[in-house]
Protein backbone atom coordinates (compact mmCIF):
# COMPACT_ATOMS: atom_id res chain seq x y z
CA UNK A 1 0.00 0.00 0.00
CA UNK A 2 1.15 3.87 -0.98
CA UNK A 3 0.04 4.78 2.94
CA UNK A 4 1.65 5.24 5.86
CA UNK A 5 1.68 2.37 8.26
CA UNK A 6 -0.55 4.14 10.92
CA UNK A 7 -3.10 5.14 7.92
CA UNK A 8 -3.16 1.68 7.51
CA UNK A 9 -3.63 -0.50 10.93
CA UNK A 10 -6.38 2.09 11.56
CA UNK A 11 -7.80 0.85 7.84
CA UNK A 12 -7.61 -2.73 8.97
CA UNK A 13 -7.99 -2.48 13.12
CA UNK A 14 -10.32 -5.26 13.68
CA UNK A 15 -8.90 -7.94 11.62
CA UNK A 16 -5.70 -10.22 12.10
CA UNK A 17 -3.79 -8.19 9.96
CA UNK A 18 0.75 -7.76 10.02
CA UNK A 19 1.54 -4.69 9.30
CA UNK A 20 5.35 -3.91 8.44
CA UNK A 21 7.04 -0.72 6.59
CA UNK A 22 7.46 -1.19 2.91
CA UNK A 23 10.72 -0.85 0.78
CA UNK A 24 10.06 2.67 -0.58
CA UNK A 25 9.25 5.35 1.59
CA UNK A 26 5.52 5.91 2.47
CA UNK A 27 4.88 2.28 1.73
CA UNK A 28 3.54 -0.72 4.15
CA UNK A 29 3.06 -4.22 3.55
CA UNK A 30 0.17 -6.01 4.86
CA UNK A 31 -0.74 -9.43 5.34
CA UNK A 32 -4.25 -10.12 6.24
CA UNK A 33 -6.02 -13.14 7.03
CA UNK A 34 -9.83 -13.29 6.76
CA UNK A 35 -12.85 -15.77 6.95
CA UNK A 36 -14.60 -13.60 3.98
CA UNK A 37 -12.40 -10.94 2.02
CA UNK A 38 -15.69 -8.95 1.19
CA UNK A 39 -15.18 -6.32 3.88
CA UNK A 40 -11.81 -5.72 2.57
CA UNK A 41 -13.37 -4.22 -0.77
CA UNK A 42 -14.67 -1.28 0.74
CA UNK A 43 -11.87 -0.69 3.81
CA UNK A 44 -9.10 0.10 0.77
CA UNK A 45 -11.79 2.24 -1.14
CA UNK A 46 -12.26 4.32 2.20
CA UNK A 47 -8.04 4.07 2.98
CA UNK A 48 -8.15 6.46 -0.63
CA UNK A 49 -4.60 5.13 -1.14
CA UNK A 50 -3.07 3.09 -4.14
CA UNK A 51 -2.30 -0.61 -3.40
CA UNK A 52 -1.47 -3.71 -5.18
CA UNK A 53 -2.91 -6.95 -4.25
CA UNK A 54 -0.15 -9.63 -4.54
CA UNK A 55 -2.20 -12.86 -3.64
CA UNK A 56 -4.79 -14.83 -3.32
CA UNK A 57 -5.81 -14.83 -7.05
CA UNK A 58 -9.33 -15.46 -5.80
CA UNK A 59 -9.42 -12.05 -4.61
CA UNK A 60 -7.52 -10.28 -7.58
CA UNK A 61 -10.17 -11.73 -9.65
CA UNK A 62 -13.11 -10.89 -7.51
CA UNK A 63 -11.18 -7.08 -7.04
CA UNK A 64 -11.48 -5.87 -10.88
CA UNK A 65 -15.04 -7.73 -11.05
CA UNK A 66 -16.00 -4.83 -8.44
CA UNK A 67 -13.60 -2.05 -10.17
CA UNK A 68 -15.62 -2.92 -13.40
CA UNK A 69 -19.03 -2.70 -11.66
CA UNK A 70 -17.93 0.46 -10.43
CA UNK A 71 -16.67 1.46 -13.53
CA UNK A 72 -19.85 0.92 -15.35
CA UNK A 73 -21.79 2.75 -12.29
CA UNK A 74 -20.02 5.85 -13.13
CA UNK A 75 -20.82 5.67 -16.89
CA UNK A 76 -17.15 5.75 -18.10
CA UNK A 77 -17.74 2.15 -19.39
CA UNK A 78 -20.11 2.99 -21.46
CA UNK A 79 -18.26 6.44 -22.96
CA UNK A 80 -17.47 5.41 -26.78
CA UNK A 81 -13.53 6.30 -27.46
CA UNK A 82 -13.70 9.76 -30.48
CA UNK A 83 -13.47 8.67 -33.54
CA UNK A 84 -11.58 10.52 -36.37
CA UNK A 85 -14.01 10.85 -39.45
CA UNK A 86 -12.20 12.58 -42.51
CA UNK A 87 -13.61 16.00 -43.14
CA UNK A 88 -16.63 17.08 -45.93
Amino acid sequence: MRARPGQVADAVKFEDAEIHPGPGDGETQVTVRLDSWRWLIPCLAHLDADFTVVEPEDFRAALAAFARRLLAASGAATTKPATTRPAP
